[in-house]
């Protein structure tokens, strides 16, 4: 097997002499350099590869950095990219940053003295001055979900219009009749929260929703799921929740459930991106669809055209658009709850019932049993006529509740007899209360 001693010995050069030719060691002159690129071509050393990468100062790899190949949004990405490198005779080397900006710097540096044909690049930090080296080296690098920021220059990117969907979401949420609405979004310092944050913002003083924003250490459904239960312990009053990611809402739901809030009867959750898992969340997740494998396919493509491209070549922006896929997780609001962890959901008394005097605690059917069993009055009957029902209700389903939580206190008033209910409460006349 050919090794660099024989690459020595065919250029008449020592061993050193062709390590320091392989490495671009500037002591070596440019006759020199040729004579030991031409022994490796010659004997076929590292196909080919070696002297070529060399001689034009480029691999035929293309580089693809990602925050975290394990987070649902970027194997889409990743698998539409690939196959348009591929297709173009290139390899894709993957790395991944994991939202660590010292990290994303030593990946760059490794990729840039490697010589790599161009880079793919959802940067952890938008203002990332390593692209600036890539420009002095004649690199291509092309930004992924992400538009070029003031300190980066001009650079081709791909991305997403975050403000219009973030708006999509909320609108939806007002168009079924939600008047509160809880934001739960990540640090600032990463673009996609800031830019849905606003979007859901500039929608909600549109339309006239009352907002509060919850900010996550990160966007994890276990951070969610924390935050969640806290505010359940502090008394929740939003109707509707949007997430700024698929996987916070997930953790959202999952906490809600476990504390016996209904979704969506009780509030509905909106999540960002359509992973695939949105669709098998605990409840169906309506959410802003980004389309993922798009967005890998156009960056590719116009890396590849930059690196076939003259040094007059024009810098690109694609704007992908957003859509609403609507799923199970939202709905019109049925009632306004306030949950707390420990004692299931209770409804809050709106404006216009406070005002006349009509509000009352939410209890499910088997609360309301538990109340009667302790009345020890189970097993007898008392009448409820129409007119009560009616005056009673007024037309509204809540206050149905009200009225048989009103029979309760009339039973244990009168000491009525003979009351029997199957299947739960039932309430029929037998004589003029």
């Amino acid at each position: 097997m050919t090794d660099i001693r024989d690459v020595a010995h065919r250029a008449g050069v020592s061993v050193g002499t062709v390590s320091r030719v392989l490495n671009r060691h500037p002591s070596v002159g440019p006759e020199l350099r040729e004579r030991v690129l031409a022994a490796i071509d010659e004997l076929d050393w590292q196909p080919h590869r070696v002297a070529r990468n060399l001689r034009t100062g480029r691999s035929q790899t293309v580089g693809l950095v990602v925050v975290d190949i394990s987070h649902p949004f970027y194997p889409d990405v990743v698998r539409a990219a690939e196959a348009a490198v591929e297709g173009a005779g290139f390899t894709l080397v993957l790395a991944n940053t994991y939202d660590d900006v010292g990290r994303e710097d030593r990946v760059l540096d490794l990729m840039l003295d490697q010589r790599v044909a161009g880079v793919l690049m959802s940067p952890a930090n938008g203002d990332n001055t390593l692209v600036e080296g890539f420009r002095r080296a004649r690199t291509p690098v092309v930004f992924l979900d992400a538009p070029p920021s003031e300190t980066t220059g001009p650079v081709c990117s791909v991305h997403a219009d975050d403000v219009r969907g973030a708006r999509r979401a909320v609108e939806h949420l007002a168009s079924l009749g939600h008047r509160s609405l809880l934001v739960l979004t990540g640090p600032d310092w990463m673009r996609q929260c800031v830019e849905r944050e606003t979007g859901a913002r500039q929608a909600a003083a549109t339309l006239g929703l009352g907002v509060d924003v919850v900010t996550l250490p990160d966007l994890t459904a276990r951070s969610a799921e924390a935050a969640a239960i806290r505010l359940l312990a502090d008394g929740w009053r939003w109707s509707s929740v949007f997430c700024v990611q698929d996987a916070v809402a997930v953790g959202l739901q999952r906490a809600l459930l476990r504390h016996g809030v209904r979704l969506p009867e009780h509030v509905s959750v909106v999540g960002y991106d359509d992973v695939d898992a949105a669709a098998f969340a605990p409840v169906p997740l309506t959410t802003v669809h980004k389309p993922r494998a798009d967005m890998g396919r156009l960056g590719a493509e116009l890396l590849l055209a930059e690196m076939g491209a003259a040094t007059d070549h024009r810098h690109t922006s694609h704007v992908v658009e957003t859509r609403l896929v609507t799923r199970e997780s939202t709905a019109p609001p049925r009632d306004v709850m306030r949950v707390r962890a420990t004692g299931g959901p209770e409804r809050m008394t709106s404006r216009r019932e406070r005002g006349r005097g009509r509000g009352r605690p939410f209890r499910s059917g088997s609360a309301l049993r538990h109340e009667l069993d302790a009345s020890g009055l189970v097993g007898h009957r008392v009448q409820l006529s129409a007119g009560d029902a009616s005056g009673r209700c007024g037309g509204q389903v809540e206050a149905a509740t009200g009225a048989l939580h009103d029979v309760v206190a009339r039973l244990r008033a009168l000491h009525h007899t003979d009351l029997e209910g199957r299947g739960g409460v039932v309430a029929r006349s037998d004589a003029e209360p």
